[in-house]
C-alpha cells in the first residue's frame, strides 16, 4: 500500500489556516508531509483514500515563489483523479473561474496528464524529470572497511569548504547543493595526504535534514568513501531530527545502491516540472 493511503477515508479539501488538519491522519503522518511541509508553507491541501495534493508557497529553502508549487503523493491513478477533481470550480487548483498558475510541481510517477478543461497548464503536459524521494530514520551501519585508506571528518571553515567545492567539481559538477549554501553542513572523506576526495552536504532543517551535493572523485570510487561519508552525515542528522531525506534522479543506479545500502527507502517516486510555461 502506498504510504499514507487509508482505505475508506472520505475525500476532503482545506484552505487557509491549518490546511494539513484537513488531510486524513495517515497523510499527515506521511514522511514527505512530516519532513517537507513545514519549510514549504502549505497553503491548501486535499486528500482521498489513496492520494493527497498540497499547494505550497515556498521551495525547500523556505523561499516563497511568484506562484505556488504543487505536490501530489500516493497512487498515480488516484492522484490523477484527485487532481482532476481539484481542477473543477471551487477546487484548490482553480483561481476563481480560471485555472491556477503553478510555479512548478511534482506528482507520483506514472500519473497521466490531465485533460480536464480547467486544469492548470502545467498538469496538461509531460513532466520534465523523474526522481525519487528517499528517507531514513535508521542509524546507518556501513560495512567493515568502508572508507579504508582515508578519514571522514566534518568540513568547517573557509579553507575546508573551498576544498569541498573543489572535490564536488570533480565528483559531481552538476550538484544542486553547494558548500557555499547558507544553512548547510558538510562532511568529507580525505585521503592519506589530507585531500578531500568525497563530499556529502546537509541542509539543516528542524523537521528533517536534507542531504545533497554528494560527489566522489572517480579516482577513489569503489573504496567505500561515499558509504563512510554518507553514514557520518546521516548519523549526525539523526542526532538533531527524526528523519534524514534526499532526492535522486531515477536513473542514478549507483546512487540508488549507495542510499539503499545506508538504510534509505523510497517515500515517493516523483515526476516533476521546474516551472510552468
Amino acid at each position: 500500500m502506498t504510504p499514507g493511503a487509508t482505505p475508506g477515508t472520505a475525500s476532503r479539501t482545506t484552505r487557509g489556516a491549518g490546511p494539513l488538519d484537513g488531510l486524513a491522519p495517515r497523510w499527515r503522518a506521511h514522511p514527505w508531509v512530516r519532513v517537507e511541509a513545514p519549510a514549504r508553507q502549505v497553503v491548501a491541501a486535499a486528500s482521498s483514500p489513496a492520494a493527497a495534493v498540497l499547494l505550497v508557497a515556498a521551495d525547500d529553502r523556505g523561499v516563497p515563489g511568484a506562484a505556488p508549487y504543487l505536490w501530489a503523493l500516493g497512487d498515480p491513478d488516484a492522484a490523477h483523479a484527485l487532481l482532476a477533481r481539484e481542477s473543477t470550480r471551487g477546487g484548490i487548483l482553480t483561481d476563481g473561474a480560471a485555472p491556477l498558475v503553478l510555479g512548478g510541481g511534482c506528482v507520483p510517477r506514472g500519473t497521466p496528464a490531465l485533460t480536464t478543461p480547467g486544469a492548470p497548464a502545467l498538469l496538461r503536459r509531460a513532466a520534465t524529470s523523474d526522481w525519487d524521494w528517499f528517507w531514513t530514520s535508521i542509524d546507518p551501519r556501513p560495512p567493515r572497511g568502508a572508507g579504508a585508506g582515508g578519514t571522514v571528518r566534518e568540513l568547517r571553515g573557509a579553507r575546508d569548504l573551498a576544498a569541498a567545492s573543489a572535490a564536488q567539481a570533480v565528483g559531481n559538477p552538476r550538484a544542486e547543493l553547494a558548500p557555499t549554501t547558507d544553512g548547510t553542513r558538510w562532511w568529507g572523506w580525505c585521503d592519506d595526504g589530507g585531500t578531500v576526495r568525497c563530499v556529502v552536504g546537509a541542509r539543516v532543517r528542524p523537521a528533517g535534514w536534507e542531504l545533497g551535493g554528494i560527489g566522489t572523485d572517480p579516482a577513489v570510487r569503489g573504496r567505500g568513501a561515499a558509504t563512510a561519508t554518507l553514514a557520518a552525515a546521516v548519523r549526525e542528522g539523526l542526532r538533531h531530527a527524526e528523519d534524514v531525506v534526499l532526492g535522486m534522479y531515477a536513473d542514478n543506479v549507483a546512487g540508488r545502491a549507495l542510499y539503499e545500502g545506508a538504510g534509505f527507502v523510497v517515500g515517493q517516486r516523483f515526476a516533476g516540472w521546474r516551472t510552468a510555461t
